[in-house]
């Protein structure tokens, strides 16, 4: 794994836009299913299987699973990246992605609630 330095636009003032100042989840699993990432199928393949495993696993309150459109790494995809640690996956099966997924909850701290206001 890699350090990322990637800056999703999508999440961009998220955080602003919360009154609590938090993000809701402890991780964030992006997965690219760009055109080359996701040549097969396999880039959606990994996305549902982790949402699925997500929701079997009960983690849904604590960890999201979802798809960008494309991570600019397209020479080693399909990709995972895991935030907050800002790890990049690259040339993922599902069940690579899989393991890279159990790691990072596994390290994650106890689920906590916090307040939508």
């Amino acid at each position: 794994a890699r350090r990322a330095n990637l800056k999703c636009a999508d999440y961009d003032g998220f955080m602003d836009s919360r009154s609590d100042g938090q993000f809701p989840y402890e991780h964030l699993v992006l997965v690219c299913i760009g055109k080359r990432c996701n040549s097969e199928g396999v880039g959606e393949a990994i996305r549902e299987d982790l949402k699925a495993r997500n929701k079997e696993l009960g983690n849904k309150g604590r960890v999201r699973v979802c798809s960008v459109s494309c991570l600019d790494l397209c020479e080693e995809g399909p990709n995972v990246v895991i935030w907050p640690a800002g790890t990049t996956h690259g040339a993922q099966s599902i069940e690579s992605a899989r393991r890279h997924y159990a790691v990072a909850v596994a390290a994650a701290p106890a689920a906590r609630k916090i307040p939508v206001l």
